[in-house]
C-alpha cells in the first residue's frame, strides 16, 4: 500500500512581505543596435492591432511559473502563456497573472512596405540561449513619416545571465505630438493586474530611466517635452536581471505534485483554524502542518480513517503572536486518533540547501513560511518551501502529493483533499523530462484535409487536456483532429497534465493556393467534321501539368487543343491542371461541344455522255442525311447556270462538245452543307469511211487506200496493213497518209489480192481508243 501524509506549516515573522519582483532593473547602457540576420517573420508590410500565434521556446520563468510560449502584439509588447487582446494597447490591462514584457507599448502600426515584426531564437553551444523579438519600421498610429525599430530579448540559459533586455534602434522623423507609452515588465503570478515595473522617461535632455512604478498611470510621454533628444538613441539598452541562486529546485505551482503521493502539507504564516475534509480515498495518508502562530486543526471526512500520521512542526507562537484572533493558545489537532498525532515546536530542520534564503541557513529549525512557492527570495525569517517539504518527507518517509501554502490566516474555509495545493517545490524529486511531439510540418491541397495529431507524450502526469490552435484561434480540444484550413498557418498543440503543467508544440501547415482554371473555345457548335479549338488561359506558373479530356478520355497536354470529332454528337470537355504538390484541379466547359450532322452530297445523271445533237441530261439527287436545300451549278460557257430543284434536267450547249463540270451543294436546316462535282461529256457528231478496194495503177482515180471521216483525232490514229500471211507491210499514224499498194524499204508493189487492215482511232472528246479490222482488195 502507498502511504500518504498530510502536512501543514504556519510561519510568523517580524518583517512584512511586499511585491516579489523576481527580476530587478539593472540599468541602461549604450550598445550597437543590430537588426536580426536570420529572423522569422510574424507580420510584414501592412499590419495594425494584431497578435501572433503562439511561439514555442525554451521555458522562461516569471513569477514562479515557467512559460514555454509567447505571443507578440503589434502594439509593442509581449505576453507569456496567453495571447493579449489584439485591440488593447495598454499592456498593464491584460488579464491578471499574465506576464507582460513591453519595450515600447502604445498604439502602433506599420510605417511603410518595409515594416516587419519578427523573431529569432539564438543557439549557444549547449542549446538555445535567448529569443529576440524585433519591431522594425513601425510608427504611432496616424503619425505619417515616423519609423521606429526596437527589440525585446529574453535570455534563458545559465551561460548568459537569465534576464530581459530592451534594445532600441533608429527612431526617425519623430512627430512632436506626445503619446503616453509603457516601457517595462509585469511579473504575472503573484501580482495584481495593475502592478507594473516600468521606466519613467525623463523629460529632459536624454531618455533616462528614473524609477519603477506600480500604477497604470506610470507611463511616460513620448517624445520628451524638452530638448531634441527626447527619443532613445540607437543602441540604448535597458536590462533586467533575474534575482538568481544556483541549484534551487524548479518552481512548480501545480495543485497535484504526484497523483500517487501520500504526503500532503499545509503551511502558512499566521496560523488560524484549518479544516481538512478527507474526501478522497488516499491510502496511508500522512498530514504535515507548519505555521508561525498556533493553529487549530480539525480533520474530518469519509476517508479520515486513512490517516496514519499527523505531524505539526512550526514555531507554535513562542512569541505569543495572535494575528488570527485565537488568543494565547497552542496548536491542537482533532478528528483523528491522538496516538498518531505529534506536535513539535521549532524542531531541527536537518536539511541544507545551497541557497541562503530560509531558516536552514539562519537557525536550522522549522518556524513557518512566507507563502511563496520558490526559493529565489529571502523567506523573511521563515522557511522556504523546499525546506518545509524536505522536513516532512524525511519525517514521514513518503511521497509528496501536494503542498498548500499561503501567507494569511486560515479562517472558516474547508480544504478538500481533492482540491490539492499551491506548490510542488520538492528538493527530493527529479522531475521527469516531460516531452511531447506532434505531426511534422505538412503541405496540403487547397480544400484538402489535414490531421494534426499528438504523436508522443512521454513522462507526463495523466489525465491530460488538449488545446489545438490554428492562426491563434482554438480549433480542437482533442489530441488529434482533422480540419480543412483555407490558408497557410501554424497549428499549435498545448497539453496540460494533471499537475497543471503545460507543453506546447507547433507545426507549419502550408496550403497550396487554388488554381483558377481559365480557357476559351472558338465555337461550341460546328458542323461535322469541322474541328474545335480550345485554348488554356490559366497563368502558367500556378501549375505543373495539364491534360484535356473529351467525354472522360484524355487527349492532349498542349496549351492549344484542336479537337476533331470522329462523328456528329455532343462532347463534354474538361481541363485538368496539376500543381507541383500533386493537387489536381479541373473544370468542365459550361456548354458542351456540339458537332452537327452534315448531309453527304451525291447525284447520278442520265446519260453521262451525250451527243452534241441531243445534249439533254437528267440529274437525280442521291444525297444522304436530312437535306433542306439544293444548289446545282452547271459550268458551261460563257456563264455558269444554276438550279435549286432537287432533280433538275439540264440541256448542255449544242454547238460545242467537251467535258462540262456539274456541282451539287446540299444543306440541312442547321446550315451544315456538303458538295460534290461530276463531269458530263458532250460528243460532237463524227463519220468514218473505210474503202473496201483501190487500184494503184497510176491513173488519176482510186490510187490510194485512205481513211476518211469527221471528228477523228489526229493523235492516237494508226492504220496497219497485213498481207495474207499476217506480215505487217504498211503503217500510217496520220489520217492524211494512206497506202499506195507498195511495201518494203524499196517500195515494191504488192500483188493484186485481198489484204487485212487494222484501224485504231479516237474520237474527239473521248479518252479511249476504238479498233476496227477488215479487208481491202488491191485491184490492178
Amino acid at each position: 500500500m502507498t502511504r500518504i501524509t498530510l502536512v501543514f506549516c504556519l510561519l510568523c515573522c517580524a518583517i512584512s512581505f511586499g511585491q516579489q519582483l523576481e527580476f530587478q532593473y539593472g540599468g541602461q547602457q549604450l550598445n550597437v543596435y543590430n537588426s536580426l540576420p536570420n529572423d522569422i517573420p510574424l507580420f510584414t508590410q501592412n499590419f495594425d492591432d494584431q497578435v501572433s500565434a503562439a511561439i514555442p521556446f525554451t521555458p522562461f520563468t516569471m513569477g514562479g511559473q515557467a512559460y514555454n510560449t509567447l505571443f507578440v502584439s503589434t502594439n509593442g509588447f509581449i505576453t507569456l502563456g496567453q495571447a493579449a487582446s489584439s485591440n488593447n494597447y495598454n499592456p498593464i490591462s491584460q488579464p491578471p497573472g499574465v506576464p507582460v514584457i513591453a519595450p515600447f507599448a502604445c498604439n502602433l502600426e506599420s510605417a511603410n512596405n518595409s515594416a516587419r515584426i519578427s523573431y529569432q531564437i539564438v543557439n549557444g553551444f549547449n542549446g538555445p540561449s535567448n529569443i529576440i523579438i524585433q519591431w522594425q519600421n513601425v510608427r504611432r498610429v496616424g503619425m505619417q513619416g515616423e519609423s521606429f525599430s526596437f527589440q525585446a530579448k529574453l535570455n534563458f540559459t545559465t551561460v548568459i545571465w537569465p534576464g530581459i533586455e530592451f534594445i532600441y534602434g533608429d527612431f526617425t522623423s519623430v512627430n512632436n505630438a506626445q503619446t503616453a507609452i509603457e516601457v517595462g515588465i509585469r511579473i504575472g503570478t503573484g501580482n495584481v493586474s495593475t502592478e507594473f515595473q516600468n521606466i519613467q522617461v525623463n523629460n529632459g535632455q536624454a531618455w533616462v530611466p528614473e524609477q519603477f512604478g506600480t500604477s497604470i498611470n506610470s507611463s511616460c510621454l513620448f517624445p520628451s517635452a524638452v530638448g531634441s533628444t527626447g527619443v532613445p538613441p540607437s543602441g540604448m539598452t535597458h536590462s533586467w536581471a533575474l534575482l538568481y541562486s544556483n541549484n534551487v529546485p524548479n518552481v512548480n505551482s501545480s495543485p497535484i505534485c504526484n497523483q500517487n503521493g501520500n504526503v500532503v502539507i499545509y503551511s502558512n504564516y499566521d496560523g488560524g483554524t484549518l479544516n481538512i475534509n478527507c474526501d478522497q480515498n488516499i491510502p496511508n495518508l500522512k498530514i504535515g502542518i507548519c505555521t508561525y502562530e498556533p493553529v487549530i486543526v480539525n480533520i474530518s471526512g469519509p476517508f479520515v480513517g486513512n490517516v496514519t500520521e499527523v505531524l505539526y512542526a512550526g514555531f507554535n507562537s513562542n512569541q505569543n503572536n495572535n494575528h488570527c484572533g485565537l488568543g494565547n493558545i497552542t496548536t491542537s489537532i482533532s478528528g483523528v486518533n491522538p496516538a498518531i498525532v505529534q506536535i513539535l515546536t521549532a524542531p531541527s530542520l536537518e536539511y541544507f540547501p545551497d541557497h541562503q534564503n530560509g531558516q536552514a541557513y539562519q537557525s536550522g529549525i522549522m518556524v513557518g513560511v512566507s507563502g511563496q512557492c520558490d526559493t529565489l527570495y529571502a523567506a523573511g525569517g521563515g522557511n522556504t518551501p523546499d525546506e518545509v517539504v524536505a522536513y516532512f518527507l524525511n519525517a514521514f518517509n513518503g511521497n509528496l502529493r501536494f503542498h498548500h501554502t499561503q501567507y494569511n490566516c486560515w479562517l472558516t474555509e474547508i480544504y478538500d483533499l481533492s482540491d490539492g495545493g499551491t506548490c510542488c517545490t520538492d528538493p527530493f524529486t527529479i522531475i521527469p523530462n516531460w516531452d511531447i511531439s506532434i505531426s511534422n510540418d505538412t503541405s496540403i491541397c487547397f480544400g484538402g484535409t489535414v490531421s494534426p495529431s499528438l504523436v508522443s507524450n512521454i513522462d507526463g502526469v495523466a489525465p491530460f487536456s488538449y488545446s489545438w490552435t490554428f492562426a491563434g484561434q482554438e480549433v480542437s480540444q482533442q489530441a488529434s483532429f482533422s480540419f480543412n484550413p483555407n490558408s497557410s498557418g501554424t497549428a499549435c498543440l498545448t497539453v496540460i497534465d494533471a499537475n497543471g503543467d503545460s507543453l506546447t508544440e507547433c507545426m507549419n501547415i502550408t496550403v497550396a493556393p487554388p488554381v483558377v482554371i481559365q480557357f476559351s473555345v472558338s465555337d461550341t457548335v460546328l458542323c461535322w467534321p469541322n474541328p474545335f479549338t480550345l485554348i488554356k488561359e490559366t497563368t502558367q506558373n500556378t501549375f505543373a501539368n495539364q491534360t484535356w479530356f473529351v467525354n472522360n478520355v484524355a487527349y492532349s497536354n498542349n496549351e492549344i487543343f484542336i479537337f476533331y470529332p470522329n462523328q456528329p454528337g455532343t462532347y463534354s470537355v474538361e481541363l485538368e491542371l496539376t500543381n507541383a504538390l500533386g493537387c489536381v484541379y479541373d473544370t468542365l466547359i459550361p456548354t458542351n461541344l456540339v458537332s452537327l450532322e452534315t448531309p453527304a452530297a451525291s447525284f447520278s445523271s442520265t446519260p453521262s455522255v451525250v451527243q452534241i445533237d441531243n445534249p439533254l441530261v437528267s440529274f437525280v439527287d442521291e444525297s444522304l442525311g436530312e437535306v433542306s436545300s439544293w444548289n446545282w451549278t452547271f459550268f458551261v460557257p460563257s456563264a455558269a447556270q444554276t438550279s435549286s430543284e432537287q432533280n433538275p434536267v439540264f440541256t448542255f450547249p449544242g454547238s460545242i462538245g467537251g467535258d462540262y463540270q456539274v456541282q451539287l451543294l446540299v444543306s440541312n436546316a442547321a446550315g451544315c452543307s456538303d458538295s460534290i462535282s461530276g463531269i458530263i461529256t458532250v460528243f460532237e457528231n463524227y463519220t468514218l469511211f473505210v474503202p473496201n478496194s483501190f487500184s494503184p495503177d497510176g491513173n488519176e482515180f482510186n490510187n490510194v487506200f485512205k481513211i476518211y471521216g469527221y471528228g477523228i483525232e489526229k493523235n492516237g490514229f494508226q492504220l496497219e496493213i497485213f498481207n495474207r500471211w499476217g506480215a505487217l507491210i504498211f503503217v500510217s499514224n496520220d489520217p492524211a497518209i494512206g497506202w499506195d499498194g507498195s511495201y518494203g524499204a524499196n517500195g515494191g508493189v504488192v500483188q493484186p489480192g485481198t489484204y487485212t487492215y487494222r484501224l485504231k482511232y479516237r474520237l474527239k472528246n473521248q479518252s479511249t481508243m476504238d479498233f476496227i479490222t477488215g479487208h481491202v482488195n488491191v485491184i490492178r
